[in-house]
């Protein structure tokens, strides 16, 4: 679902940080993305894909474990989550197929599953794709997904 703002936003030469700062739907995730220094990546040139957790989604998380934004934003591991919610490369809806993976930015796959219509990236559905940025795509999504753990 493209409209004519974030038509205009990639025109424009709007990064995907400047995107996501500027929609009011990713306040949370943009606080994050400064606090752990990705937003200078997402400014930079490139080709990336950001699964963007909506507001909506981070405020879910944080009420199923009982954080603040304030706690999110120092947790240690808030950089690979992060980075689990990038590919270095451009992948729009259409590029997506039924057991796709592909791998993150914090070298852990993630995997898409195609039903009804929907797209799922692990067990997150993409509720607006084809954000388009100059230096790649955003696809927001209904929650945030979370690396697997390390193999103990």
């Amino acid at each position: 679902a493209t409209t004519a703002a974030t038509t205009a936003a990639a025109a424009s030469g709007s990064t995907i940080a400047q995107v996501l700062a500027s929609s009011g739907d990713f306040t949370i995730l943009t606080q994050a993305l400064e606090q752990a220094g990705l937003d200078t990546t997402l400014s930079g040139v490139g080709n990336f894909t950001v699964f963007a957790p909506t507001d909506d989604a981070f405020n879910a998380l944080l009420s199923e474990n009982n954080l603040t934004v304030d706690q999110l934003l120092q947790a240690a591991e808030l950089s690979d989550i992060l980075k689990y919610h990038v590919l270095g490369e451009k992948l729009l809806a259409a590029d997506i197929t039924n057991g796709l993976t592909a791998t993150t930015l914090e070298s852990k796959p993630v995997n898409f599953t195609i039903a009804n219509g929907k797209i799922k990236v692990n067990p997150a559905e993409l509720v607006a794709t084809d954000i388009l940025a100059s230096n790649g795509v955003i696809h927001a999504i209904s929650e945030v997904i979370l690396p697997p753990p390390p193999p103990q």
